[in-house]
């Protein structure tokens, strides 16, 4: 009985690091996707960012992503601005260029949208955009970036992969962490301290998800150093119970 109760309590943990190591991806591809947009054609610094441009998070190698922005018009008098959007052609140092003029009337606002697929991914990894608007008073300029990562599923599309990802991750991390913890009943002291552990570890995982999906890249980032400092922090404090002969 004992040997089937630590068998299971080992399957709980393999199946807890399946969903932290499949969050860990995810958190850790948009982070990075996103840290190389911003890195991408920086001299076009500007007065704003855009808040309103929307990316897909991944697209498929079979896919036609959508990038779209709205641009205001806050002044009292209408306003022509010019829109480009540079977006990577195959590598980091290349891209092409789409401009767009546009006329704005006293607060008014037009959503503009590029088209995106595998043909543009720096390193076949990653598509990288630009969005830049020349500032025409009373319009400010504004840009905005997005890092998108290309995966080779044709089958599938990019939304649909970030879901599934982001589901069996949570479901894995929580029927992992309650097989180990209902196989370990009653909890030790030793044991209470490692569900807190692995409890916040999935928290983080899952928070970061968020913030990847939200494009918080910069706290996103911050968050995945922490995470995976805990990661080490969780590996060593299992390694040193199972050589103490600590029951997992």
């Amino acid at each position: 009985m004992k040997k089937l109760t630590g068998s299971k309590s080992t399957w709980g943990l393999f199946i807890y690091s399946i969903g932290v190591l499949l969050g860990m991806l995810l958190f850790g591809l948009v982070v990075w996707g996103n840290f190389e947009a911003f890195l991408f054609d920086p001299v076009l610094s500007a007065d704003e960012n855009i808040r309103s441009m929307k990316c897909p998070i991944m697209i498929t190698t079979s896919e036609i992503g959508t990038v779209t922005a709205e641009l205001t018009n806050p002044g009292d008098r209408a306003a022509q601005t010019t829109v480009r959007a540079h977006i990577s052609d195959g590598m980091f140092l290349m891209m092409r260029e789409v401009v767009t003029r546009i006329q704005l009337e006293p607060g008014e606002t037009k959503q503009l949208e590029w088209t995106i697929s595998a043909e543009d991914a720096a390193w076949e990894r990653l598509v990288l955009i630009r969005v830049y608007s020349i500032r025409s008073s009373p319009i400010p300029s504004y840009t905005g970036t997005c890092g998108i990562i290309l995966i080779d599923l044709p089958i599938l599309k990019g939304n649909q992969v970030v879901a599934l990802i982001s589901t069996f991750s949570l479901i894995s991390m929580v029927a992992g962490l309650w097989l180990w913890v209902s196989t370990n009943q009653p909890l030790s002291r030793r044991n209470r301290y490692a569900t807190q552990i692995l409890a916040v570890l999935a928290a983080l995982v899952l928070i970061g998800i968020v913030l990847g999906i939200l494009r918080l890249w910069l706290l996103g980032g911050i968050l995945f150093f922490f995470t995976v400092l805990l990661v080490v922090i969780v590996i060593a404090y299992f390694l040193i119970a199972t050589e103490n002969g600590g029951a997992l």
